[in-house]
């Protein structure tokens, strides 16, 4: 509920790309403890926050806000290439996961210039390029520093998209 009300303000108050708070069905702030039913006991992490699975060579990691011990919100969402710091080890998936991509149509593996396009008339956060030539490219979700979507890129390719949210 509380991600649809965001995405209602967000379409009426920013520019018409539009941002991700979801990746295919997981959203920011829905409760997701269903999800182990569904793709498999994970392997728990990060002081038992953190679902970290494995699907067809992608990684892919549940955060929940531990506030809420009987049904905790997502409060971060990761699908990469390689594993998260927050995920050394995975467990892999029971069922595959849909295609996770942002609400624009970001997914791994997209080139530079395809995220450039689309978010292009979004102020970027946080820009940082790596040593070895690889850039993270931040954008504050909601104007407010506490929701981010972070976009990997490798060899101008997306390699890791991870969501938080901060509050």
């Amino acid at each position: 509920m509380i991600a649809n009300l965001l995405a209602l303000f967000l379409a009426a108050n920013t520019p018409a790309t539009p941002i991700a708070i979801c990746l295919g069905p997981f959203c920011l702030d829905e409760h997701a403890r269903e999800l182990q039913r569904t793709y498999g006991a994970a392997s728990v992490q990060n002081g038992g926050n953190t679902l970290c699975y494995e699907d067809r060579g992608l990684y892919v990691h549940f955060q929940f806000d531990d506030h809420d011990e009987n049904n905790p919100p997502l409060s971060g969402l990761y699908v990469g290439k390689e594993p998260s710091a927050f995920c050394p080890a995975s467990t892999k998936a029971r069922r595959h996961f849909p295609k996770l991509m942002t609400p624009s149509g970001i997914t791994i593996g997209d080139p530079l210039d395809k995220v450039q396009k689309l978010y292009a008339d979004r102020p970027q956060f946080e820009v940082q390029t790596f040593d070895d030539g690889s850039q993270s490219v931040t954008w504050d979700v909601c104007g407010c520093e506490l929701t981010t979507i972070d976009v990997r890129l490798e060899h101008g390719r997306v390699v890791s998209i991870t969501l938080d949210d901060s509050e």
